[in-house]
């Protein structure tokens, strides 16, 4: 994958989270990211699930007080308070709430 091709998913604004959500004239442009990530062990799906649990994260230790799980998963674009849990937990071997109290 080229370095510009890596560095736009980077910086990809959070609602951006799938083909459904783009424009339709953009399916080249996604057709040709799929191909990118082809050579990668990581789907661009995965990718940008990864990205928006390590965003979820950080906001979890910059927030002030404790923060509200729910709202960080929503904020972050999870279905549900328990999906953000469930896919949080996979990644991280805990869960928001677990995480938030440790940090």
């Amino acid at each position: 994958m080229s370095r510009g091709s890596r560095a736009r998913v980077l910086v990809m604004p959070a609602a951006v989270l799938g083909r459904r959500r783009w424009p339709a004239n953009r399916t080249s442009r996604c057709r040709t990211l799929h191909r990118a990530f082809a050579q990668l062990e990581e789907s661009v799906a995965a990718y940008i699930r990864r990205r928006r649990l390590e965003q979820a994260r950080l906001d979890l230790t910059t927030s002030r007080g404790r923060p509200n799980v729910a709202e960080v998963g929503a904020r972050w674009h999870f279905a549900d308070s328990s999906h953000f849990i469930r896919a949080f937990k996979k990644q991280y071997g805990e869960t928001p709430a677990q995480f938030a109290r440790r940090n």
